[in-house]
Formats: structure tokens, C-alpha cells, sequence
């Protein structure tokens, strides 16, 4: 093969190669930080269910990386700021009041790494599911609702009642723009349904489920719907907001049972120049044969003249 030859192909399968590798280095993604279920701590368990005194007004467990970012009752007519704020862990396990019995049992099961968490501001639902019982803040999981399961109302609707759980978290690496090939796992149970939003253009205002990633059909608490969300996720600051829909008995407004549960595998495919690598290496072991069989015919060149 000519000397010619051989350098066209060098720079033909060089510029695939490091073009490739521009182009994944243009939003490269090499780790996550700060990124929780609801109900887990900074270690990775559960975090528990704290003091969670019925009586005693923010005895509850605060869970401080998902927080409520936008409540309304009004279908996004105005805020309803008594319910913004960080989220609390509901009690699964006071027998004393009903959310033991109900809807506890209904409800997907907590795990060892996560928990059901409500907005601020919720009381104890008691068991008739008309009025409330206890004290703000200590373990219930009792909020405004309207519509009932089988008959929910739209999530624009002027009754619609909605809360929006937001947690942020960083994605390091290089580049800009958005991220491929990365993947978030999750298992989602809301009550009563639920739309999640990956970088909205605002997290604290009333969401479109239009620009949602998932949006998951009525009565979304008995069982966990795996998720994965592939893509708008970014070099730096991400947010995700899950804006989750509650329900009552009738079309007014009355207190209901109300949460979140966010778990799952987590975030997995995050690209390693490995992939590339061994590539380029041929490709400079390939490139020192052509350069070294030129050298040798310029030296046999030489010696002959």
C-alpha cells in the first residue's frame, strides 16, 4: 500500500473517531449528586417516621430534598401557600388514627430506601373521609381534594387541586446542552394521579400536562408504575417535578388522603470515553506503522544515494 493511501485512511477513520468523540464530549454526563427518593436520607435508607406526635403541630419528619413547590386548589387560578414548602413523611404505623387502617393498606408499600411524603399543612383524614383529626404537620396525610376516583376532575379545572413536588439535583460532567443516553429508573405511586416534568420551564407555578415526561391515570397509589425517563437532563442543575392530583367524594372541596412515593433503580448509562478509547488507540498504533514505513523508505533512500 503507497504511502498516500495510507495517510488518506488515517485521516478518514481519524476524523470519525475524534469527530465521535467531540460530539459525546459536547454533553458527556460522568456522575449525579444529590439526587433522593421521597422519604430517604443523605445516607441512602429511609429516614423514618420521627416523632410524628397526632397532637403536636410539626412533629413530623421532614423530608427537605423534595419540597412543595406550588399548591393549589383552585386549578391554578392562585397559590395556596399554606401547602408550600419542604414535605413531611406520612405515619404508616400510628394505630391511633386511621391512615393505619386506611388507606395505608390500599396504598403501594413503603421500602427500606423510601417512604410516602405529603405537602405541609396536612392533617390526619379521619375515617368517615369528611373533615380532619390531629394536628398540622405530625404524620397525616389528609389534604384538600375535589373530584372522587372514579370521577376525577381535570387537572385545569377550576376545582382541580393539585400540589407540585419538586426535588433538584446536579449532573456533572462537560458540555452543554442535553444529555443522551442517560437513564432514570424510577417506580412512581401517587394519590390519586400524577404528571412528571423533567427541567420545567418553572417549578413553581400550575404545570401543562402537556409538556409532562409521564402522566399516569386515576387512582396511581395501589400500585407503583415503573418510569424511565430518558431525556432533558443537563450538564449541571436539574429539577424534577412531579405534580400530583388529589381527589375527595364529590366535586367540592373536602379533605382526603394524599402523597407521594418515589423509588427505584436509579440513574444508569452514563457514557465513559472508554467507549472510544480503544478506537483511538488502534488508531495511533496504526499511525506509527504508516509514519514509521515511511521513515524506513526515506532511510533506505537515503543510504542508497
Amino acid at each position: 500500500m503507497n504511502f498516500a493511501l495510507r495517510l488518506w485512511i488515517v485521516a478518514a477513520v481519524g476524523a470519525v473517531v475524534f469527530g465521535s468523540a467531540a460530539s459525546v464530549r459536547a454533553a458527556l454526563a460522568t456522575g449525579v449528586s444529590g439526587f433522593y427518593y421521597t422519604g430517604e436520607s443523605t445516607s441512602g435508607t429511609a429516614l423514618g417516621q420521627g416523632a410524628n406526635t397526632p397532637t403536636v403541630a410539626n412533629s413530623g419528619q421532614k423530608d427537605a430534598s423534595w419540597i412543595v413547590s406550588y399548591a393549589s386548589t383552585n386549578g391554578g387560578s392562585s397559590a395556596a401557600s399554606a401547602y408550600e414548602g419542604t414535605s413531611y413523611v406520612i405515619n404508616t404505623t400510628n394505630s391511633s388514627y386511621t391512615e393505619s387502617q386506611y388507606p395505608v393498606p390500599y396504598w403501594s408499600s413503603n421500602t427500606t430506601q423510601a417512604e410516602w411524603i405529603t405537602a405541609p399543612g396536612a392533617t390526619w383524614a379521619n375515617s368517615s373521609n369528611t373533615g380532619t383529626s390531629g394536628a398540622i404537620n405530625s404524620g397525616g396525610d389528609g389534604l384538600p381534594g375535589a373530584g372522587t376516583d372514579t370521577s376525577p376532575v381535570a387537572y385545569n379545572a377550576s376545582n382541580s387541586v393539585v400540589y407540585v413536588y419538586t426535588t433538584t439535583f446536579t449532573i456533572t460532567g462537560t458540555g452543554t446542552g442535553a444529555i443522551t443516553g442517560l437513564t432514570l429508573n424510577l417506580n412512581v405511586s401517587a394519590d390519586n394521579s400524577y404528571a412528571i416534568f423533567v427541567n420545567p420551564s418553572t417549578s413553581a407555578a400550575f404545570l401543562s400536562t402537556s409538556t409532562a415526561k409521564y402522566v399516569s391515570g386515576a387512582n396511581a397509589y395501589g400500585t407503583a408504575s415503573a418510569i424511565a425517563l430518558t431525556s432533558g437532563f443537563v450538564v449541571g442543575q436539574n429539577t424534577i417535578s412531579i405534580e400530583v392530583q388529589n381527589a375527595g367524594t364529590s366535586n367540592s372541596y373536602q379533605t382526603n388522603y394524599s402523597g407521594l412515593l418515589v423509588y427505584g433503580a436509579g440513574f444508569v448509562g452514563l457514557p465513559e470515553y472508554g467507549t472510544w478509547l480503544p478506537l483511538a488507540a488502534a488508531l495511533a498504533v496504526y499511525g506509527a506503522w504508516v509514519l514509521g514505513g515511511r521513515g524506513r523508505a526515506l532511510a533506505v533512500a537515503g543510504s542508497r544515494g
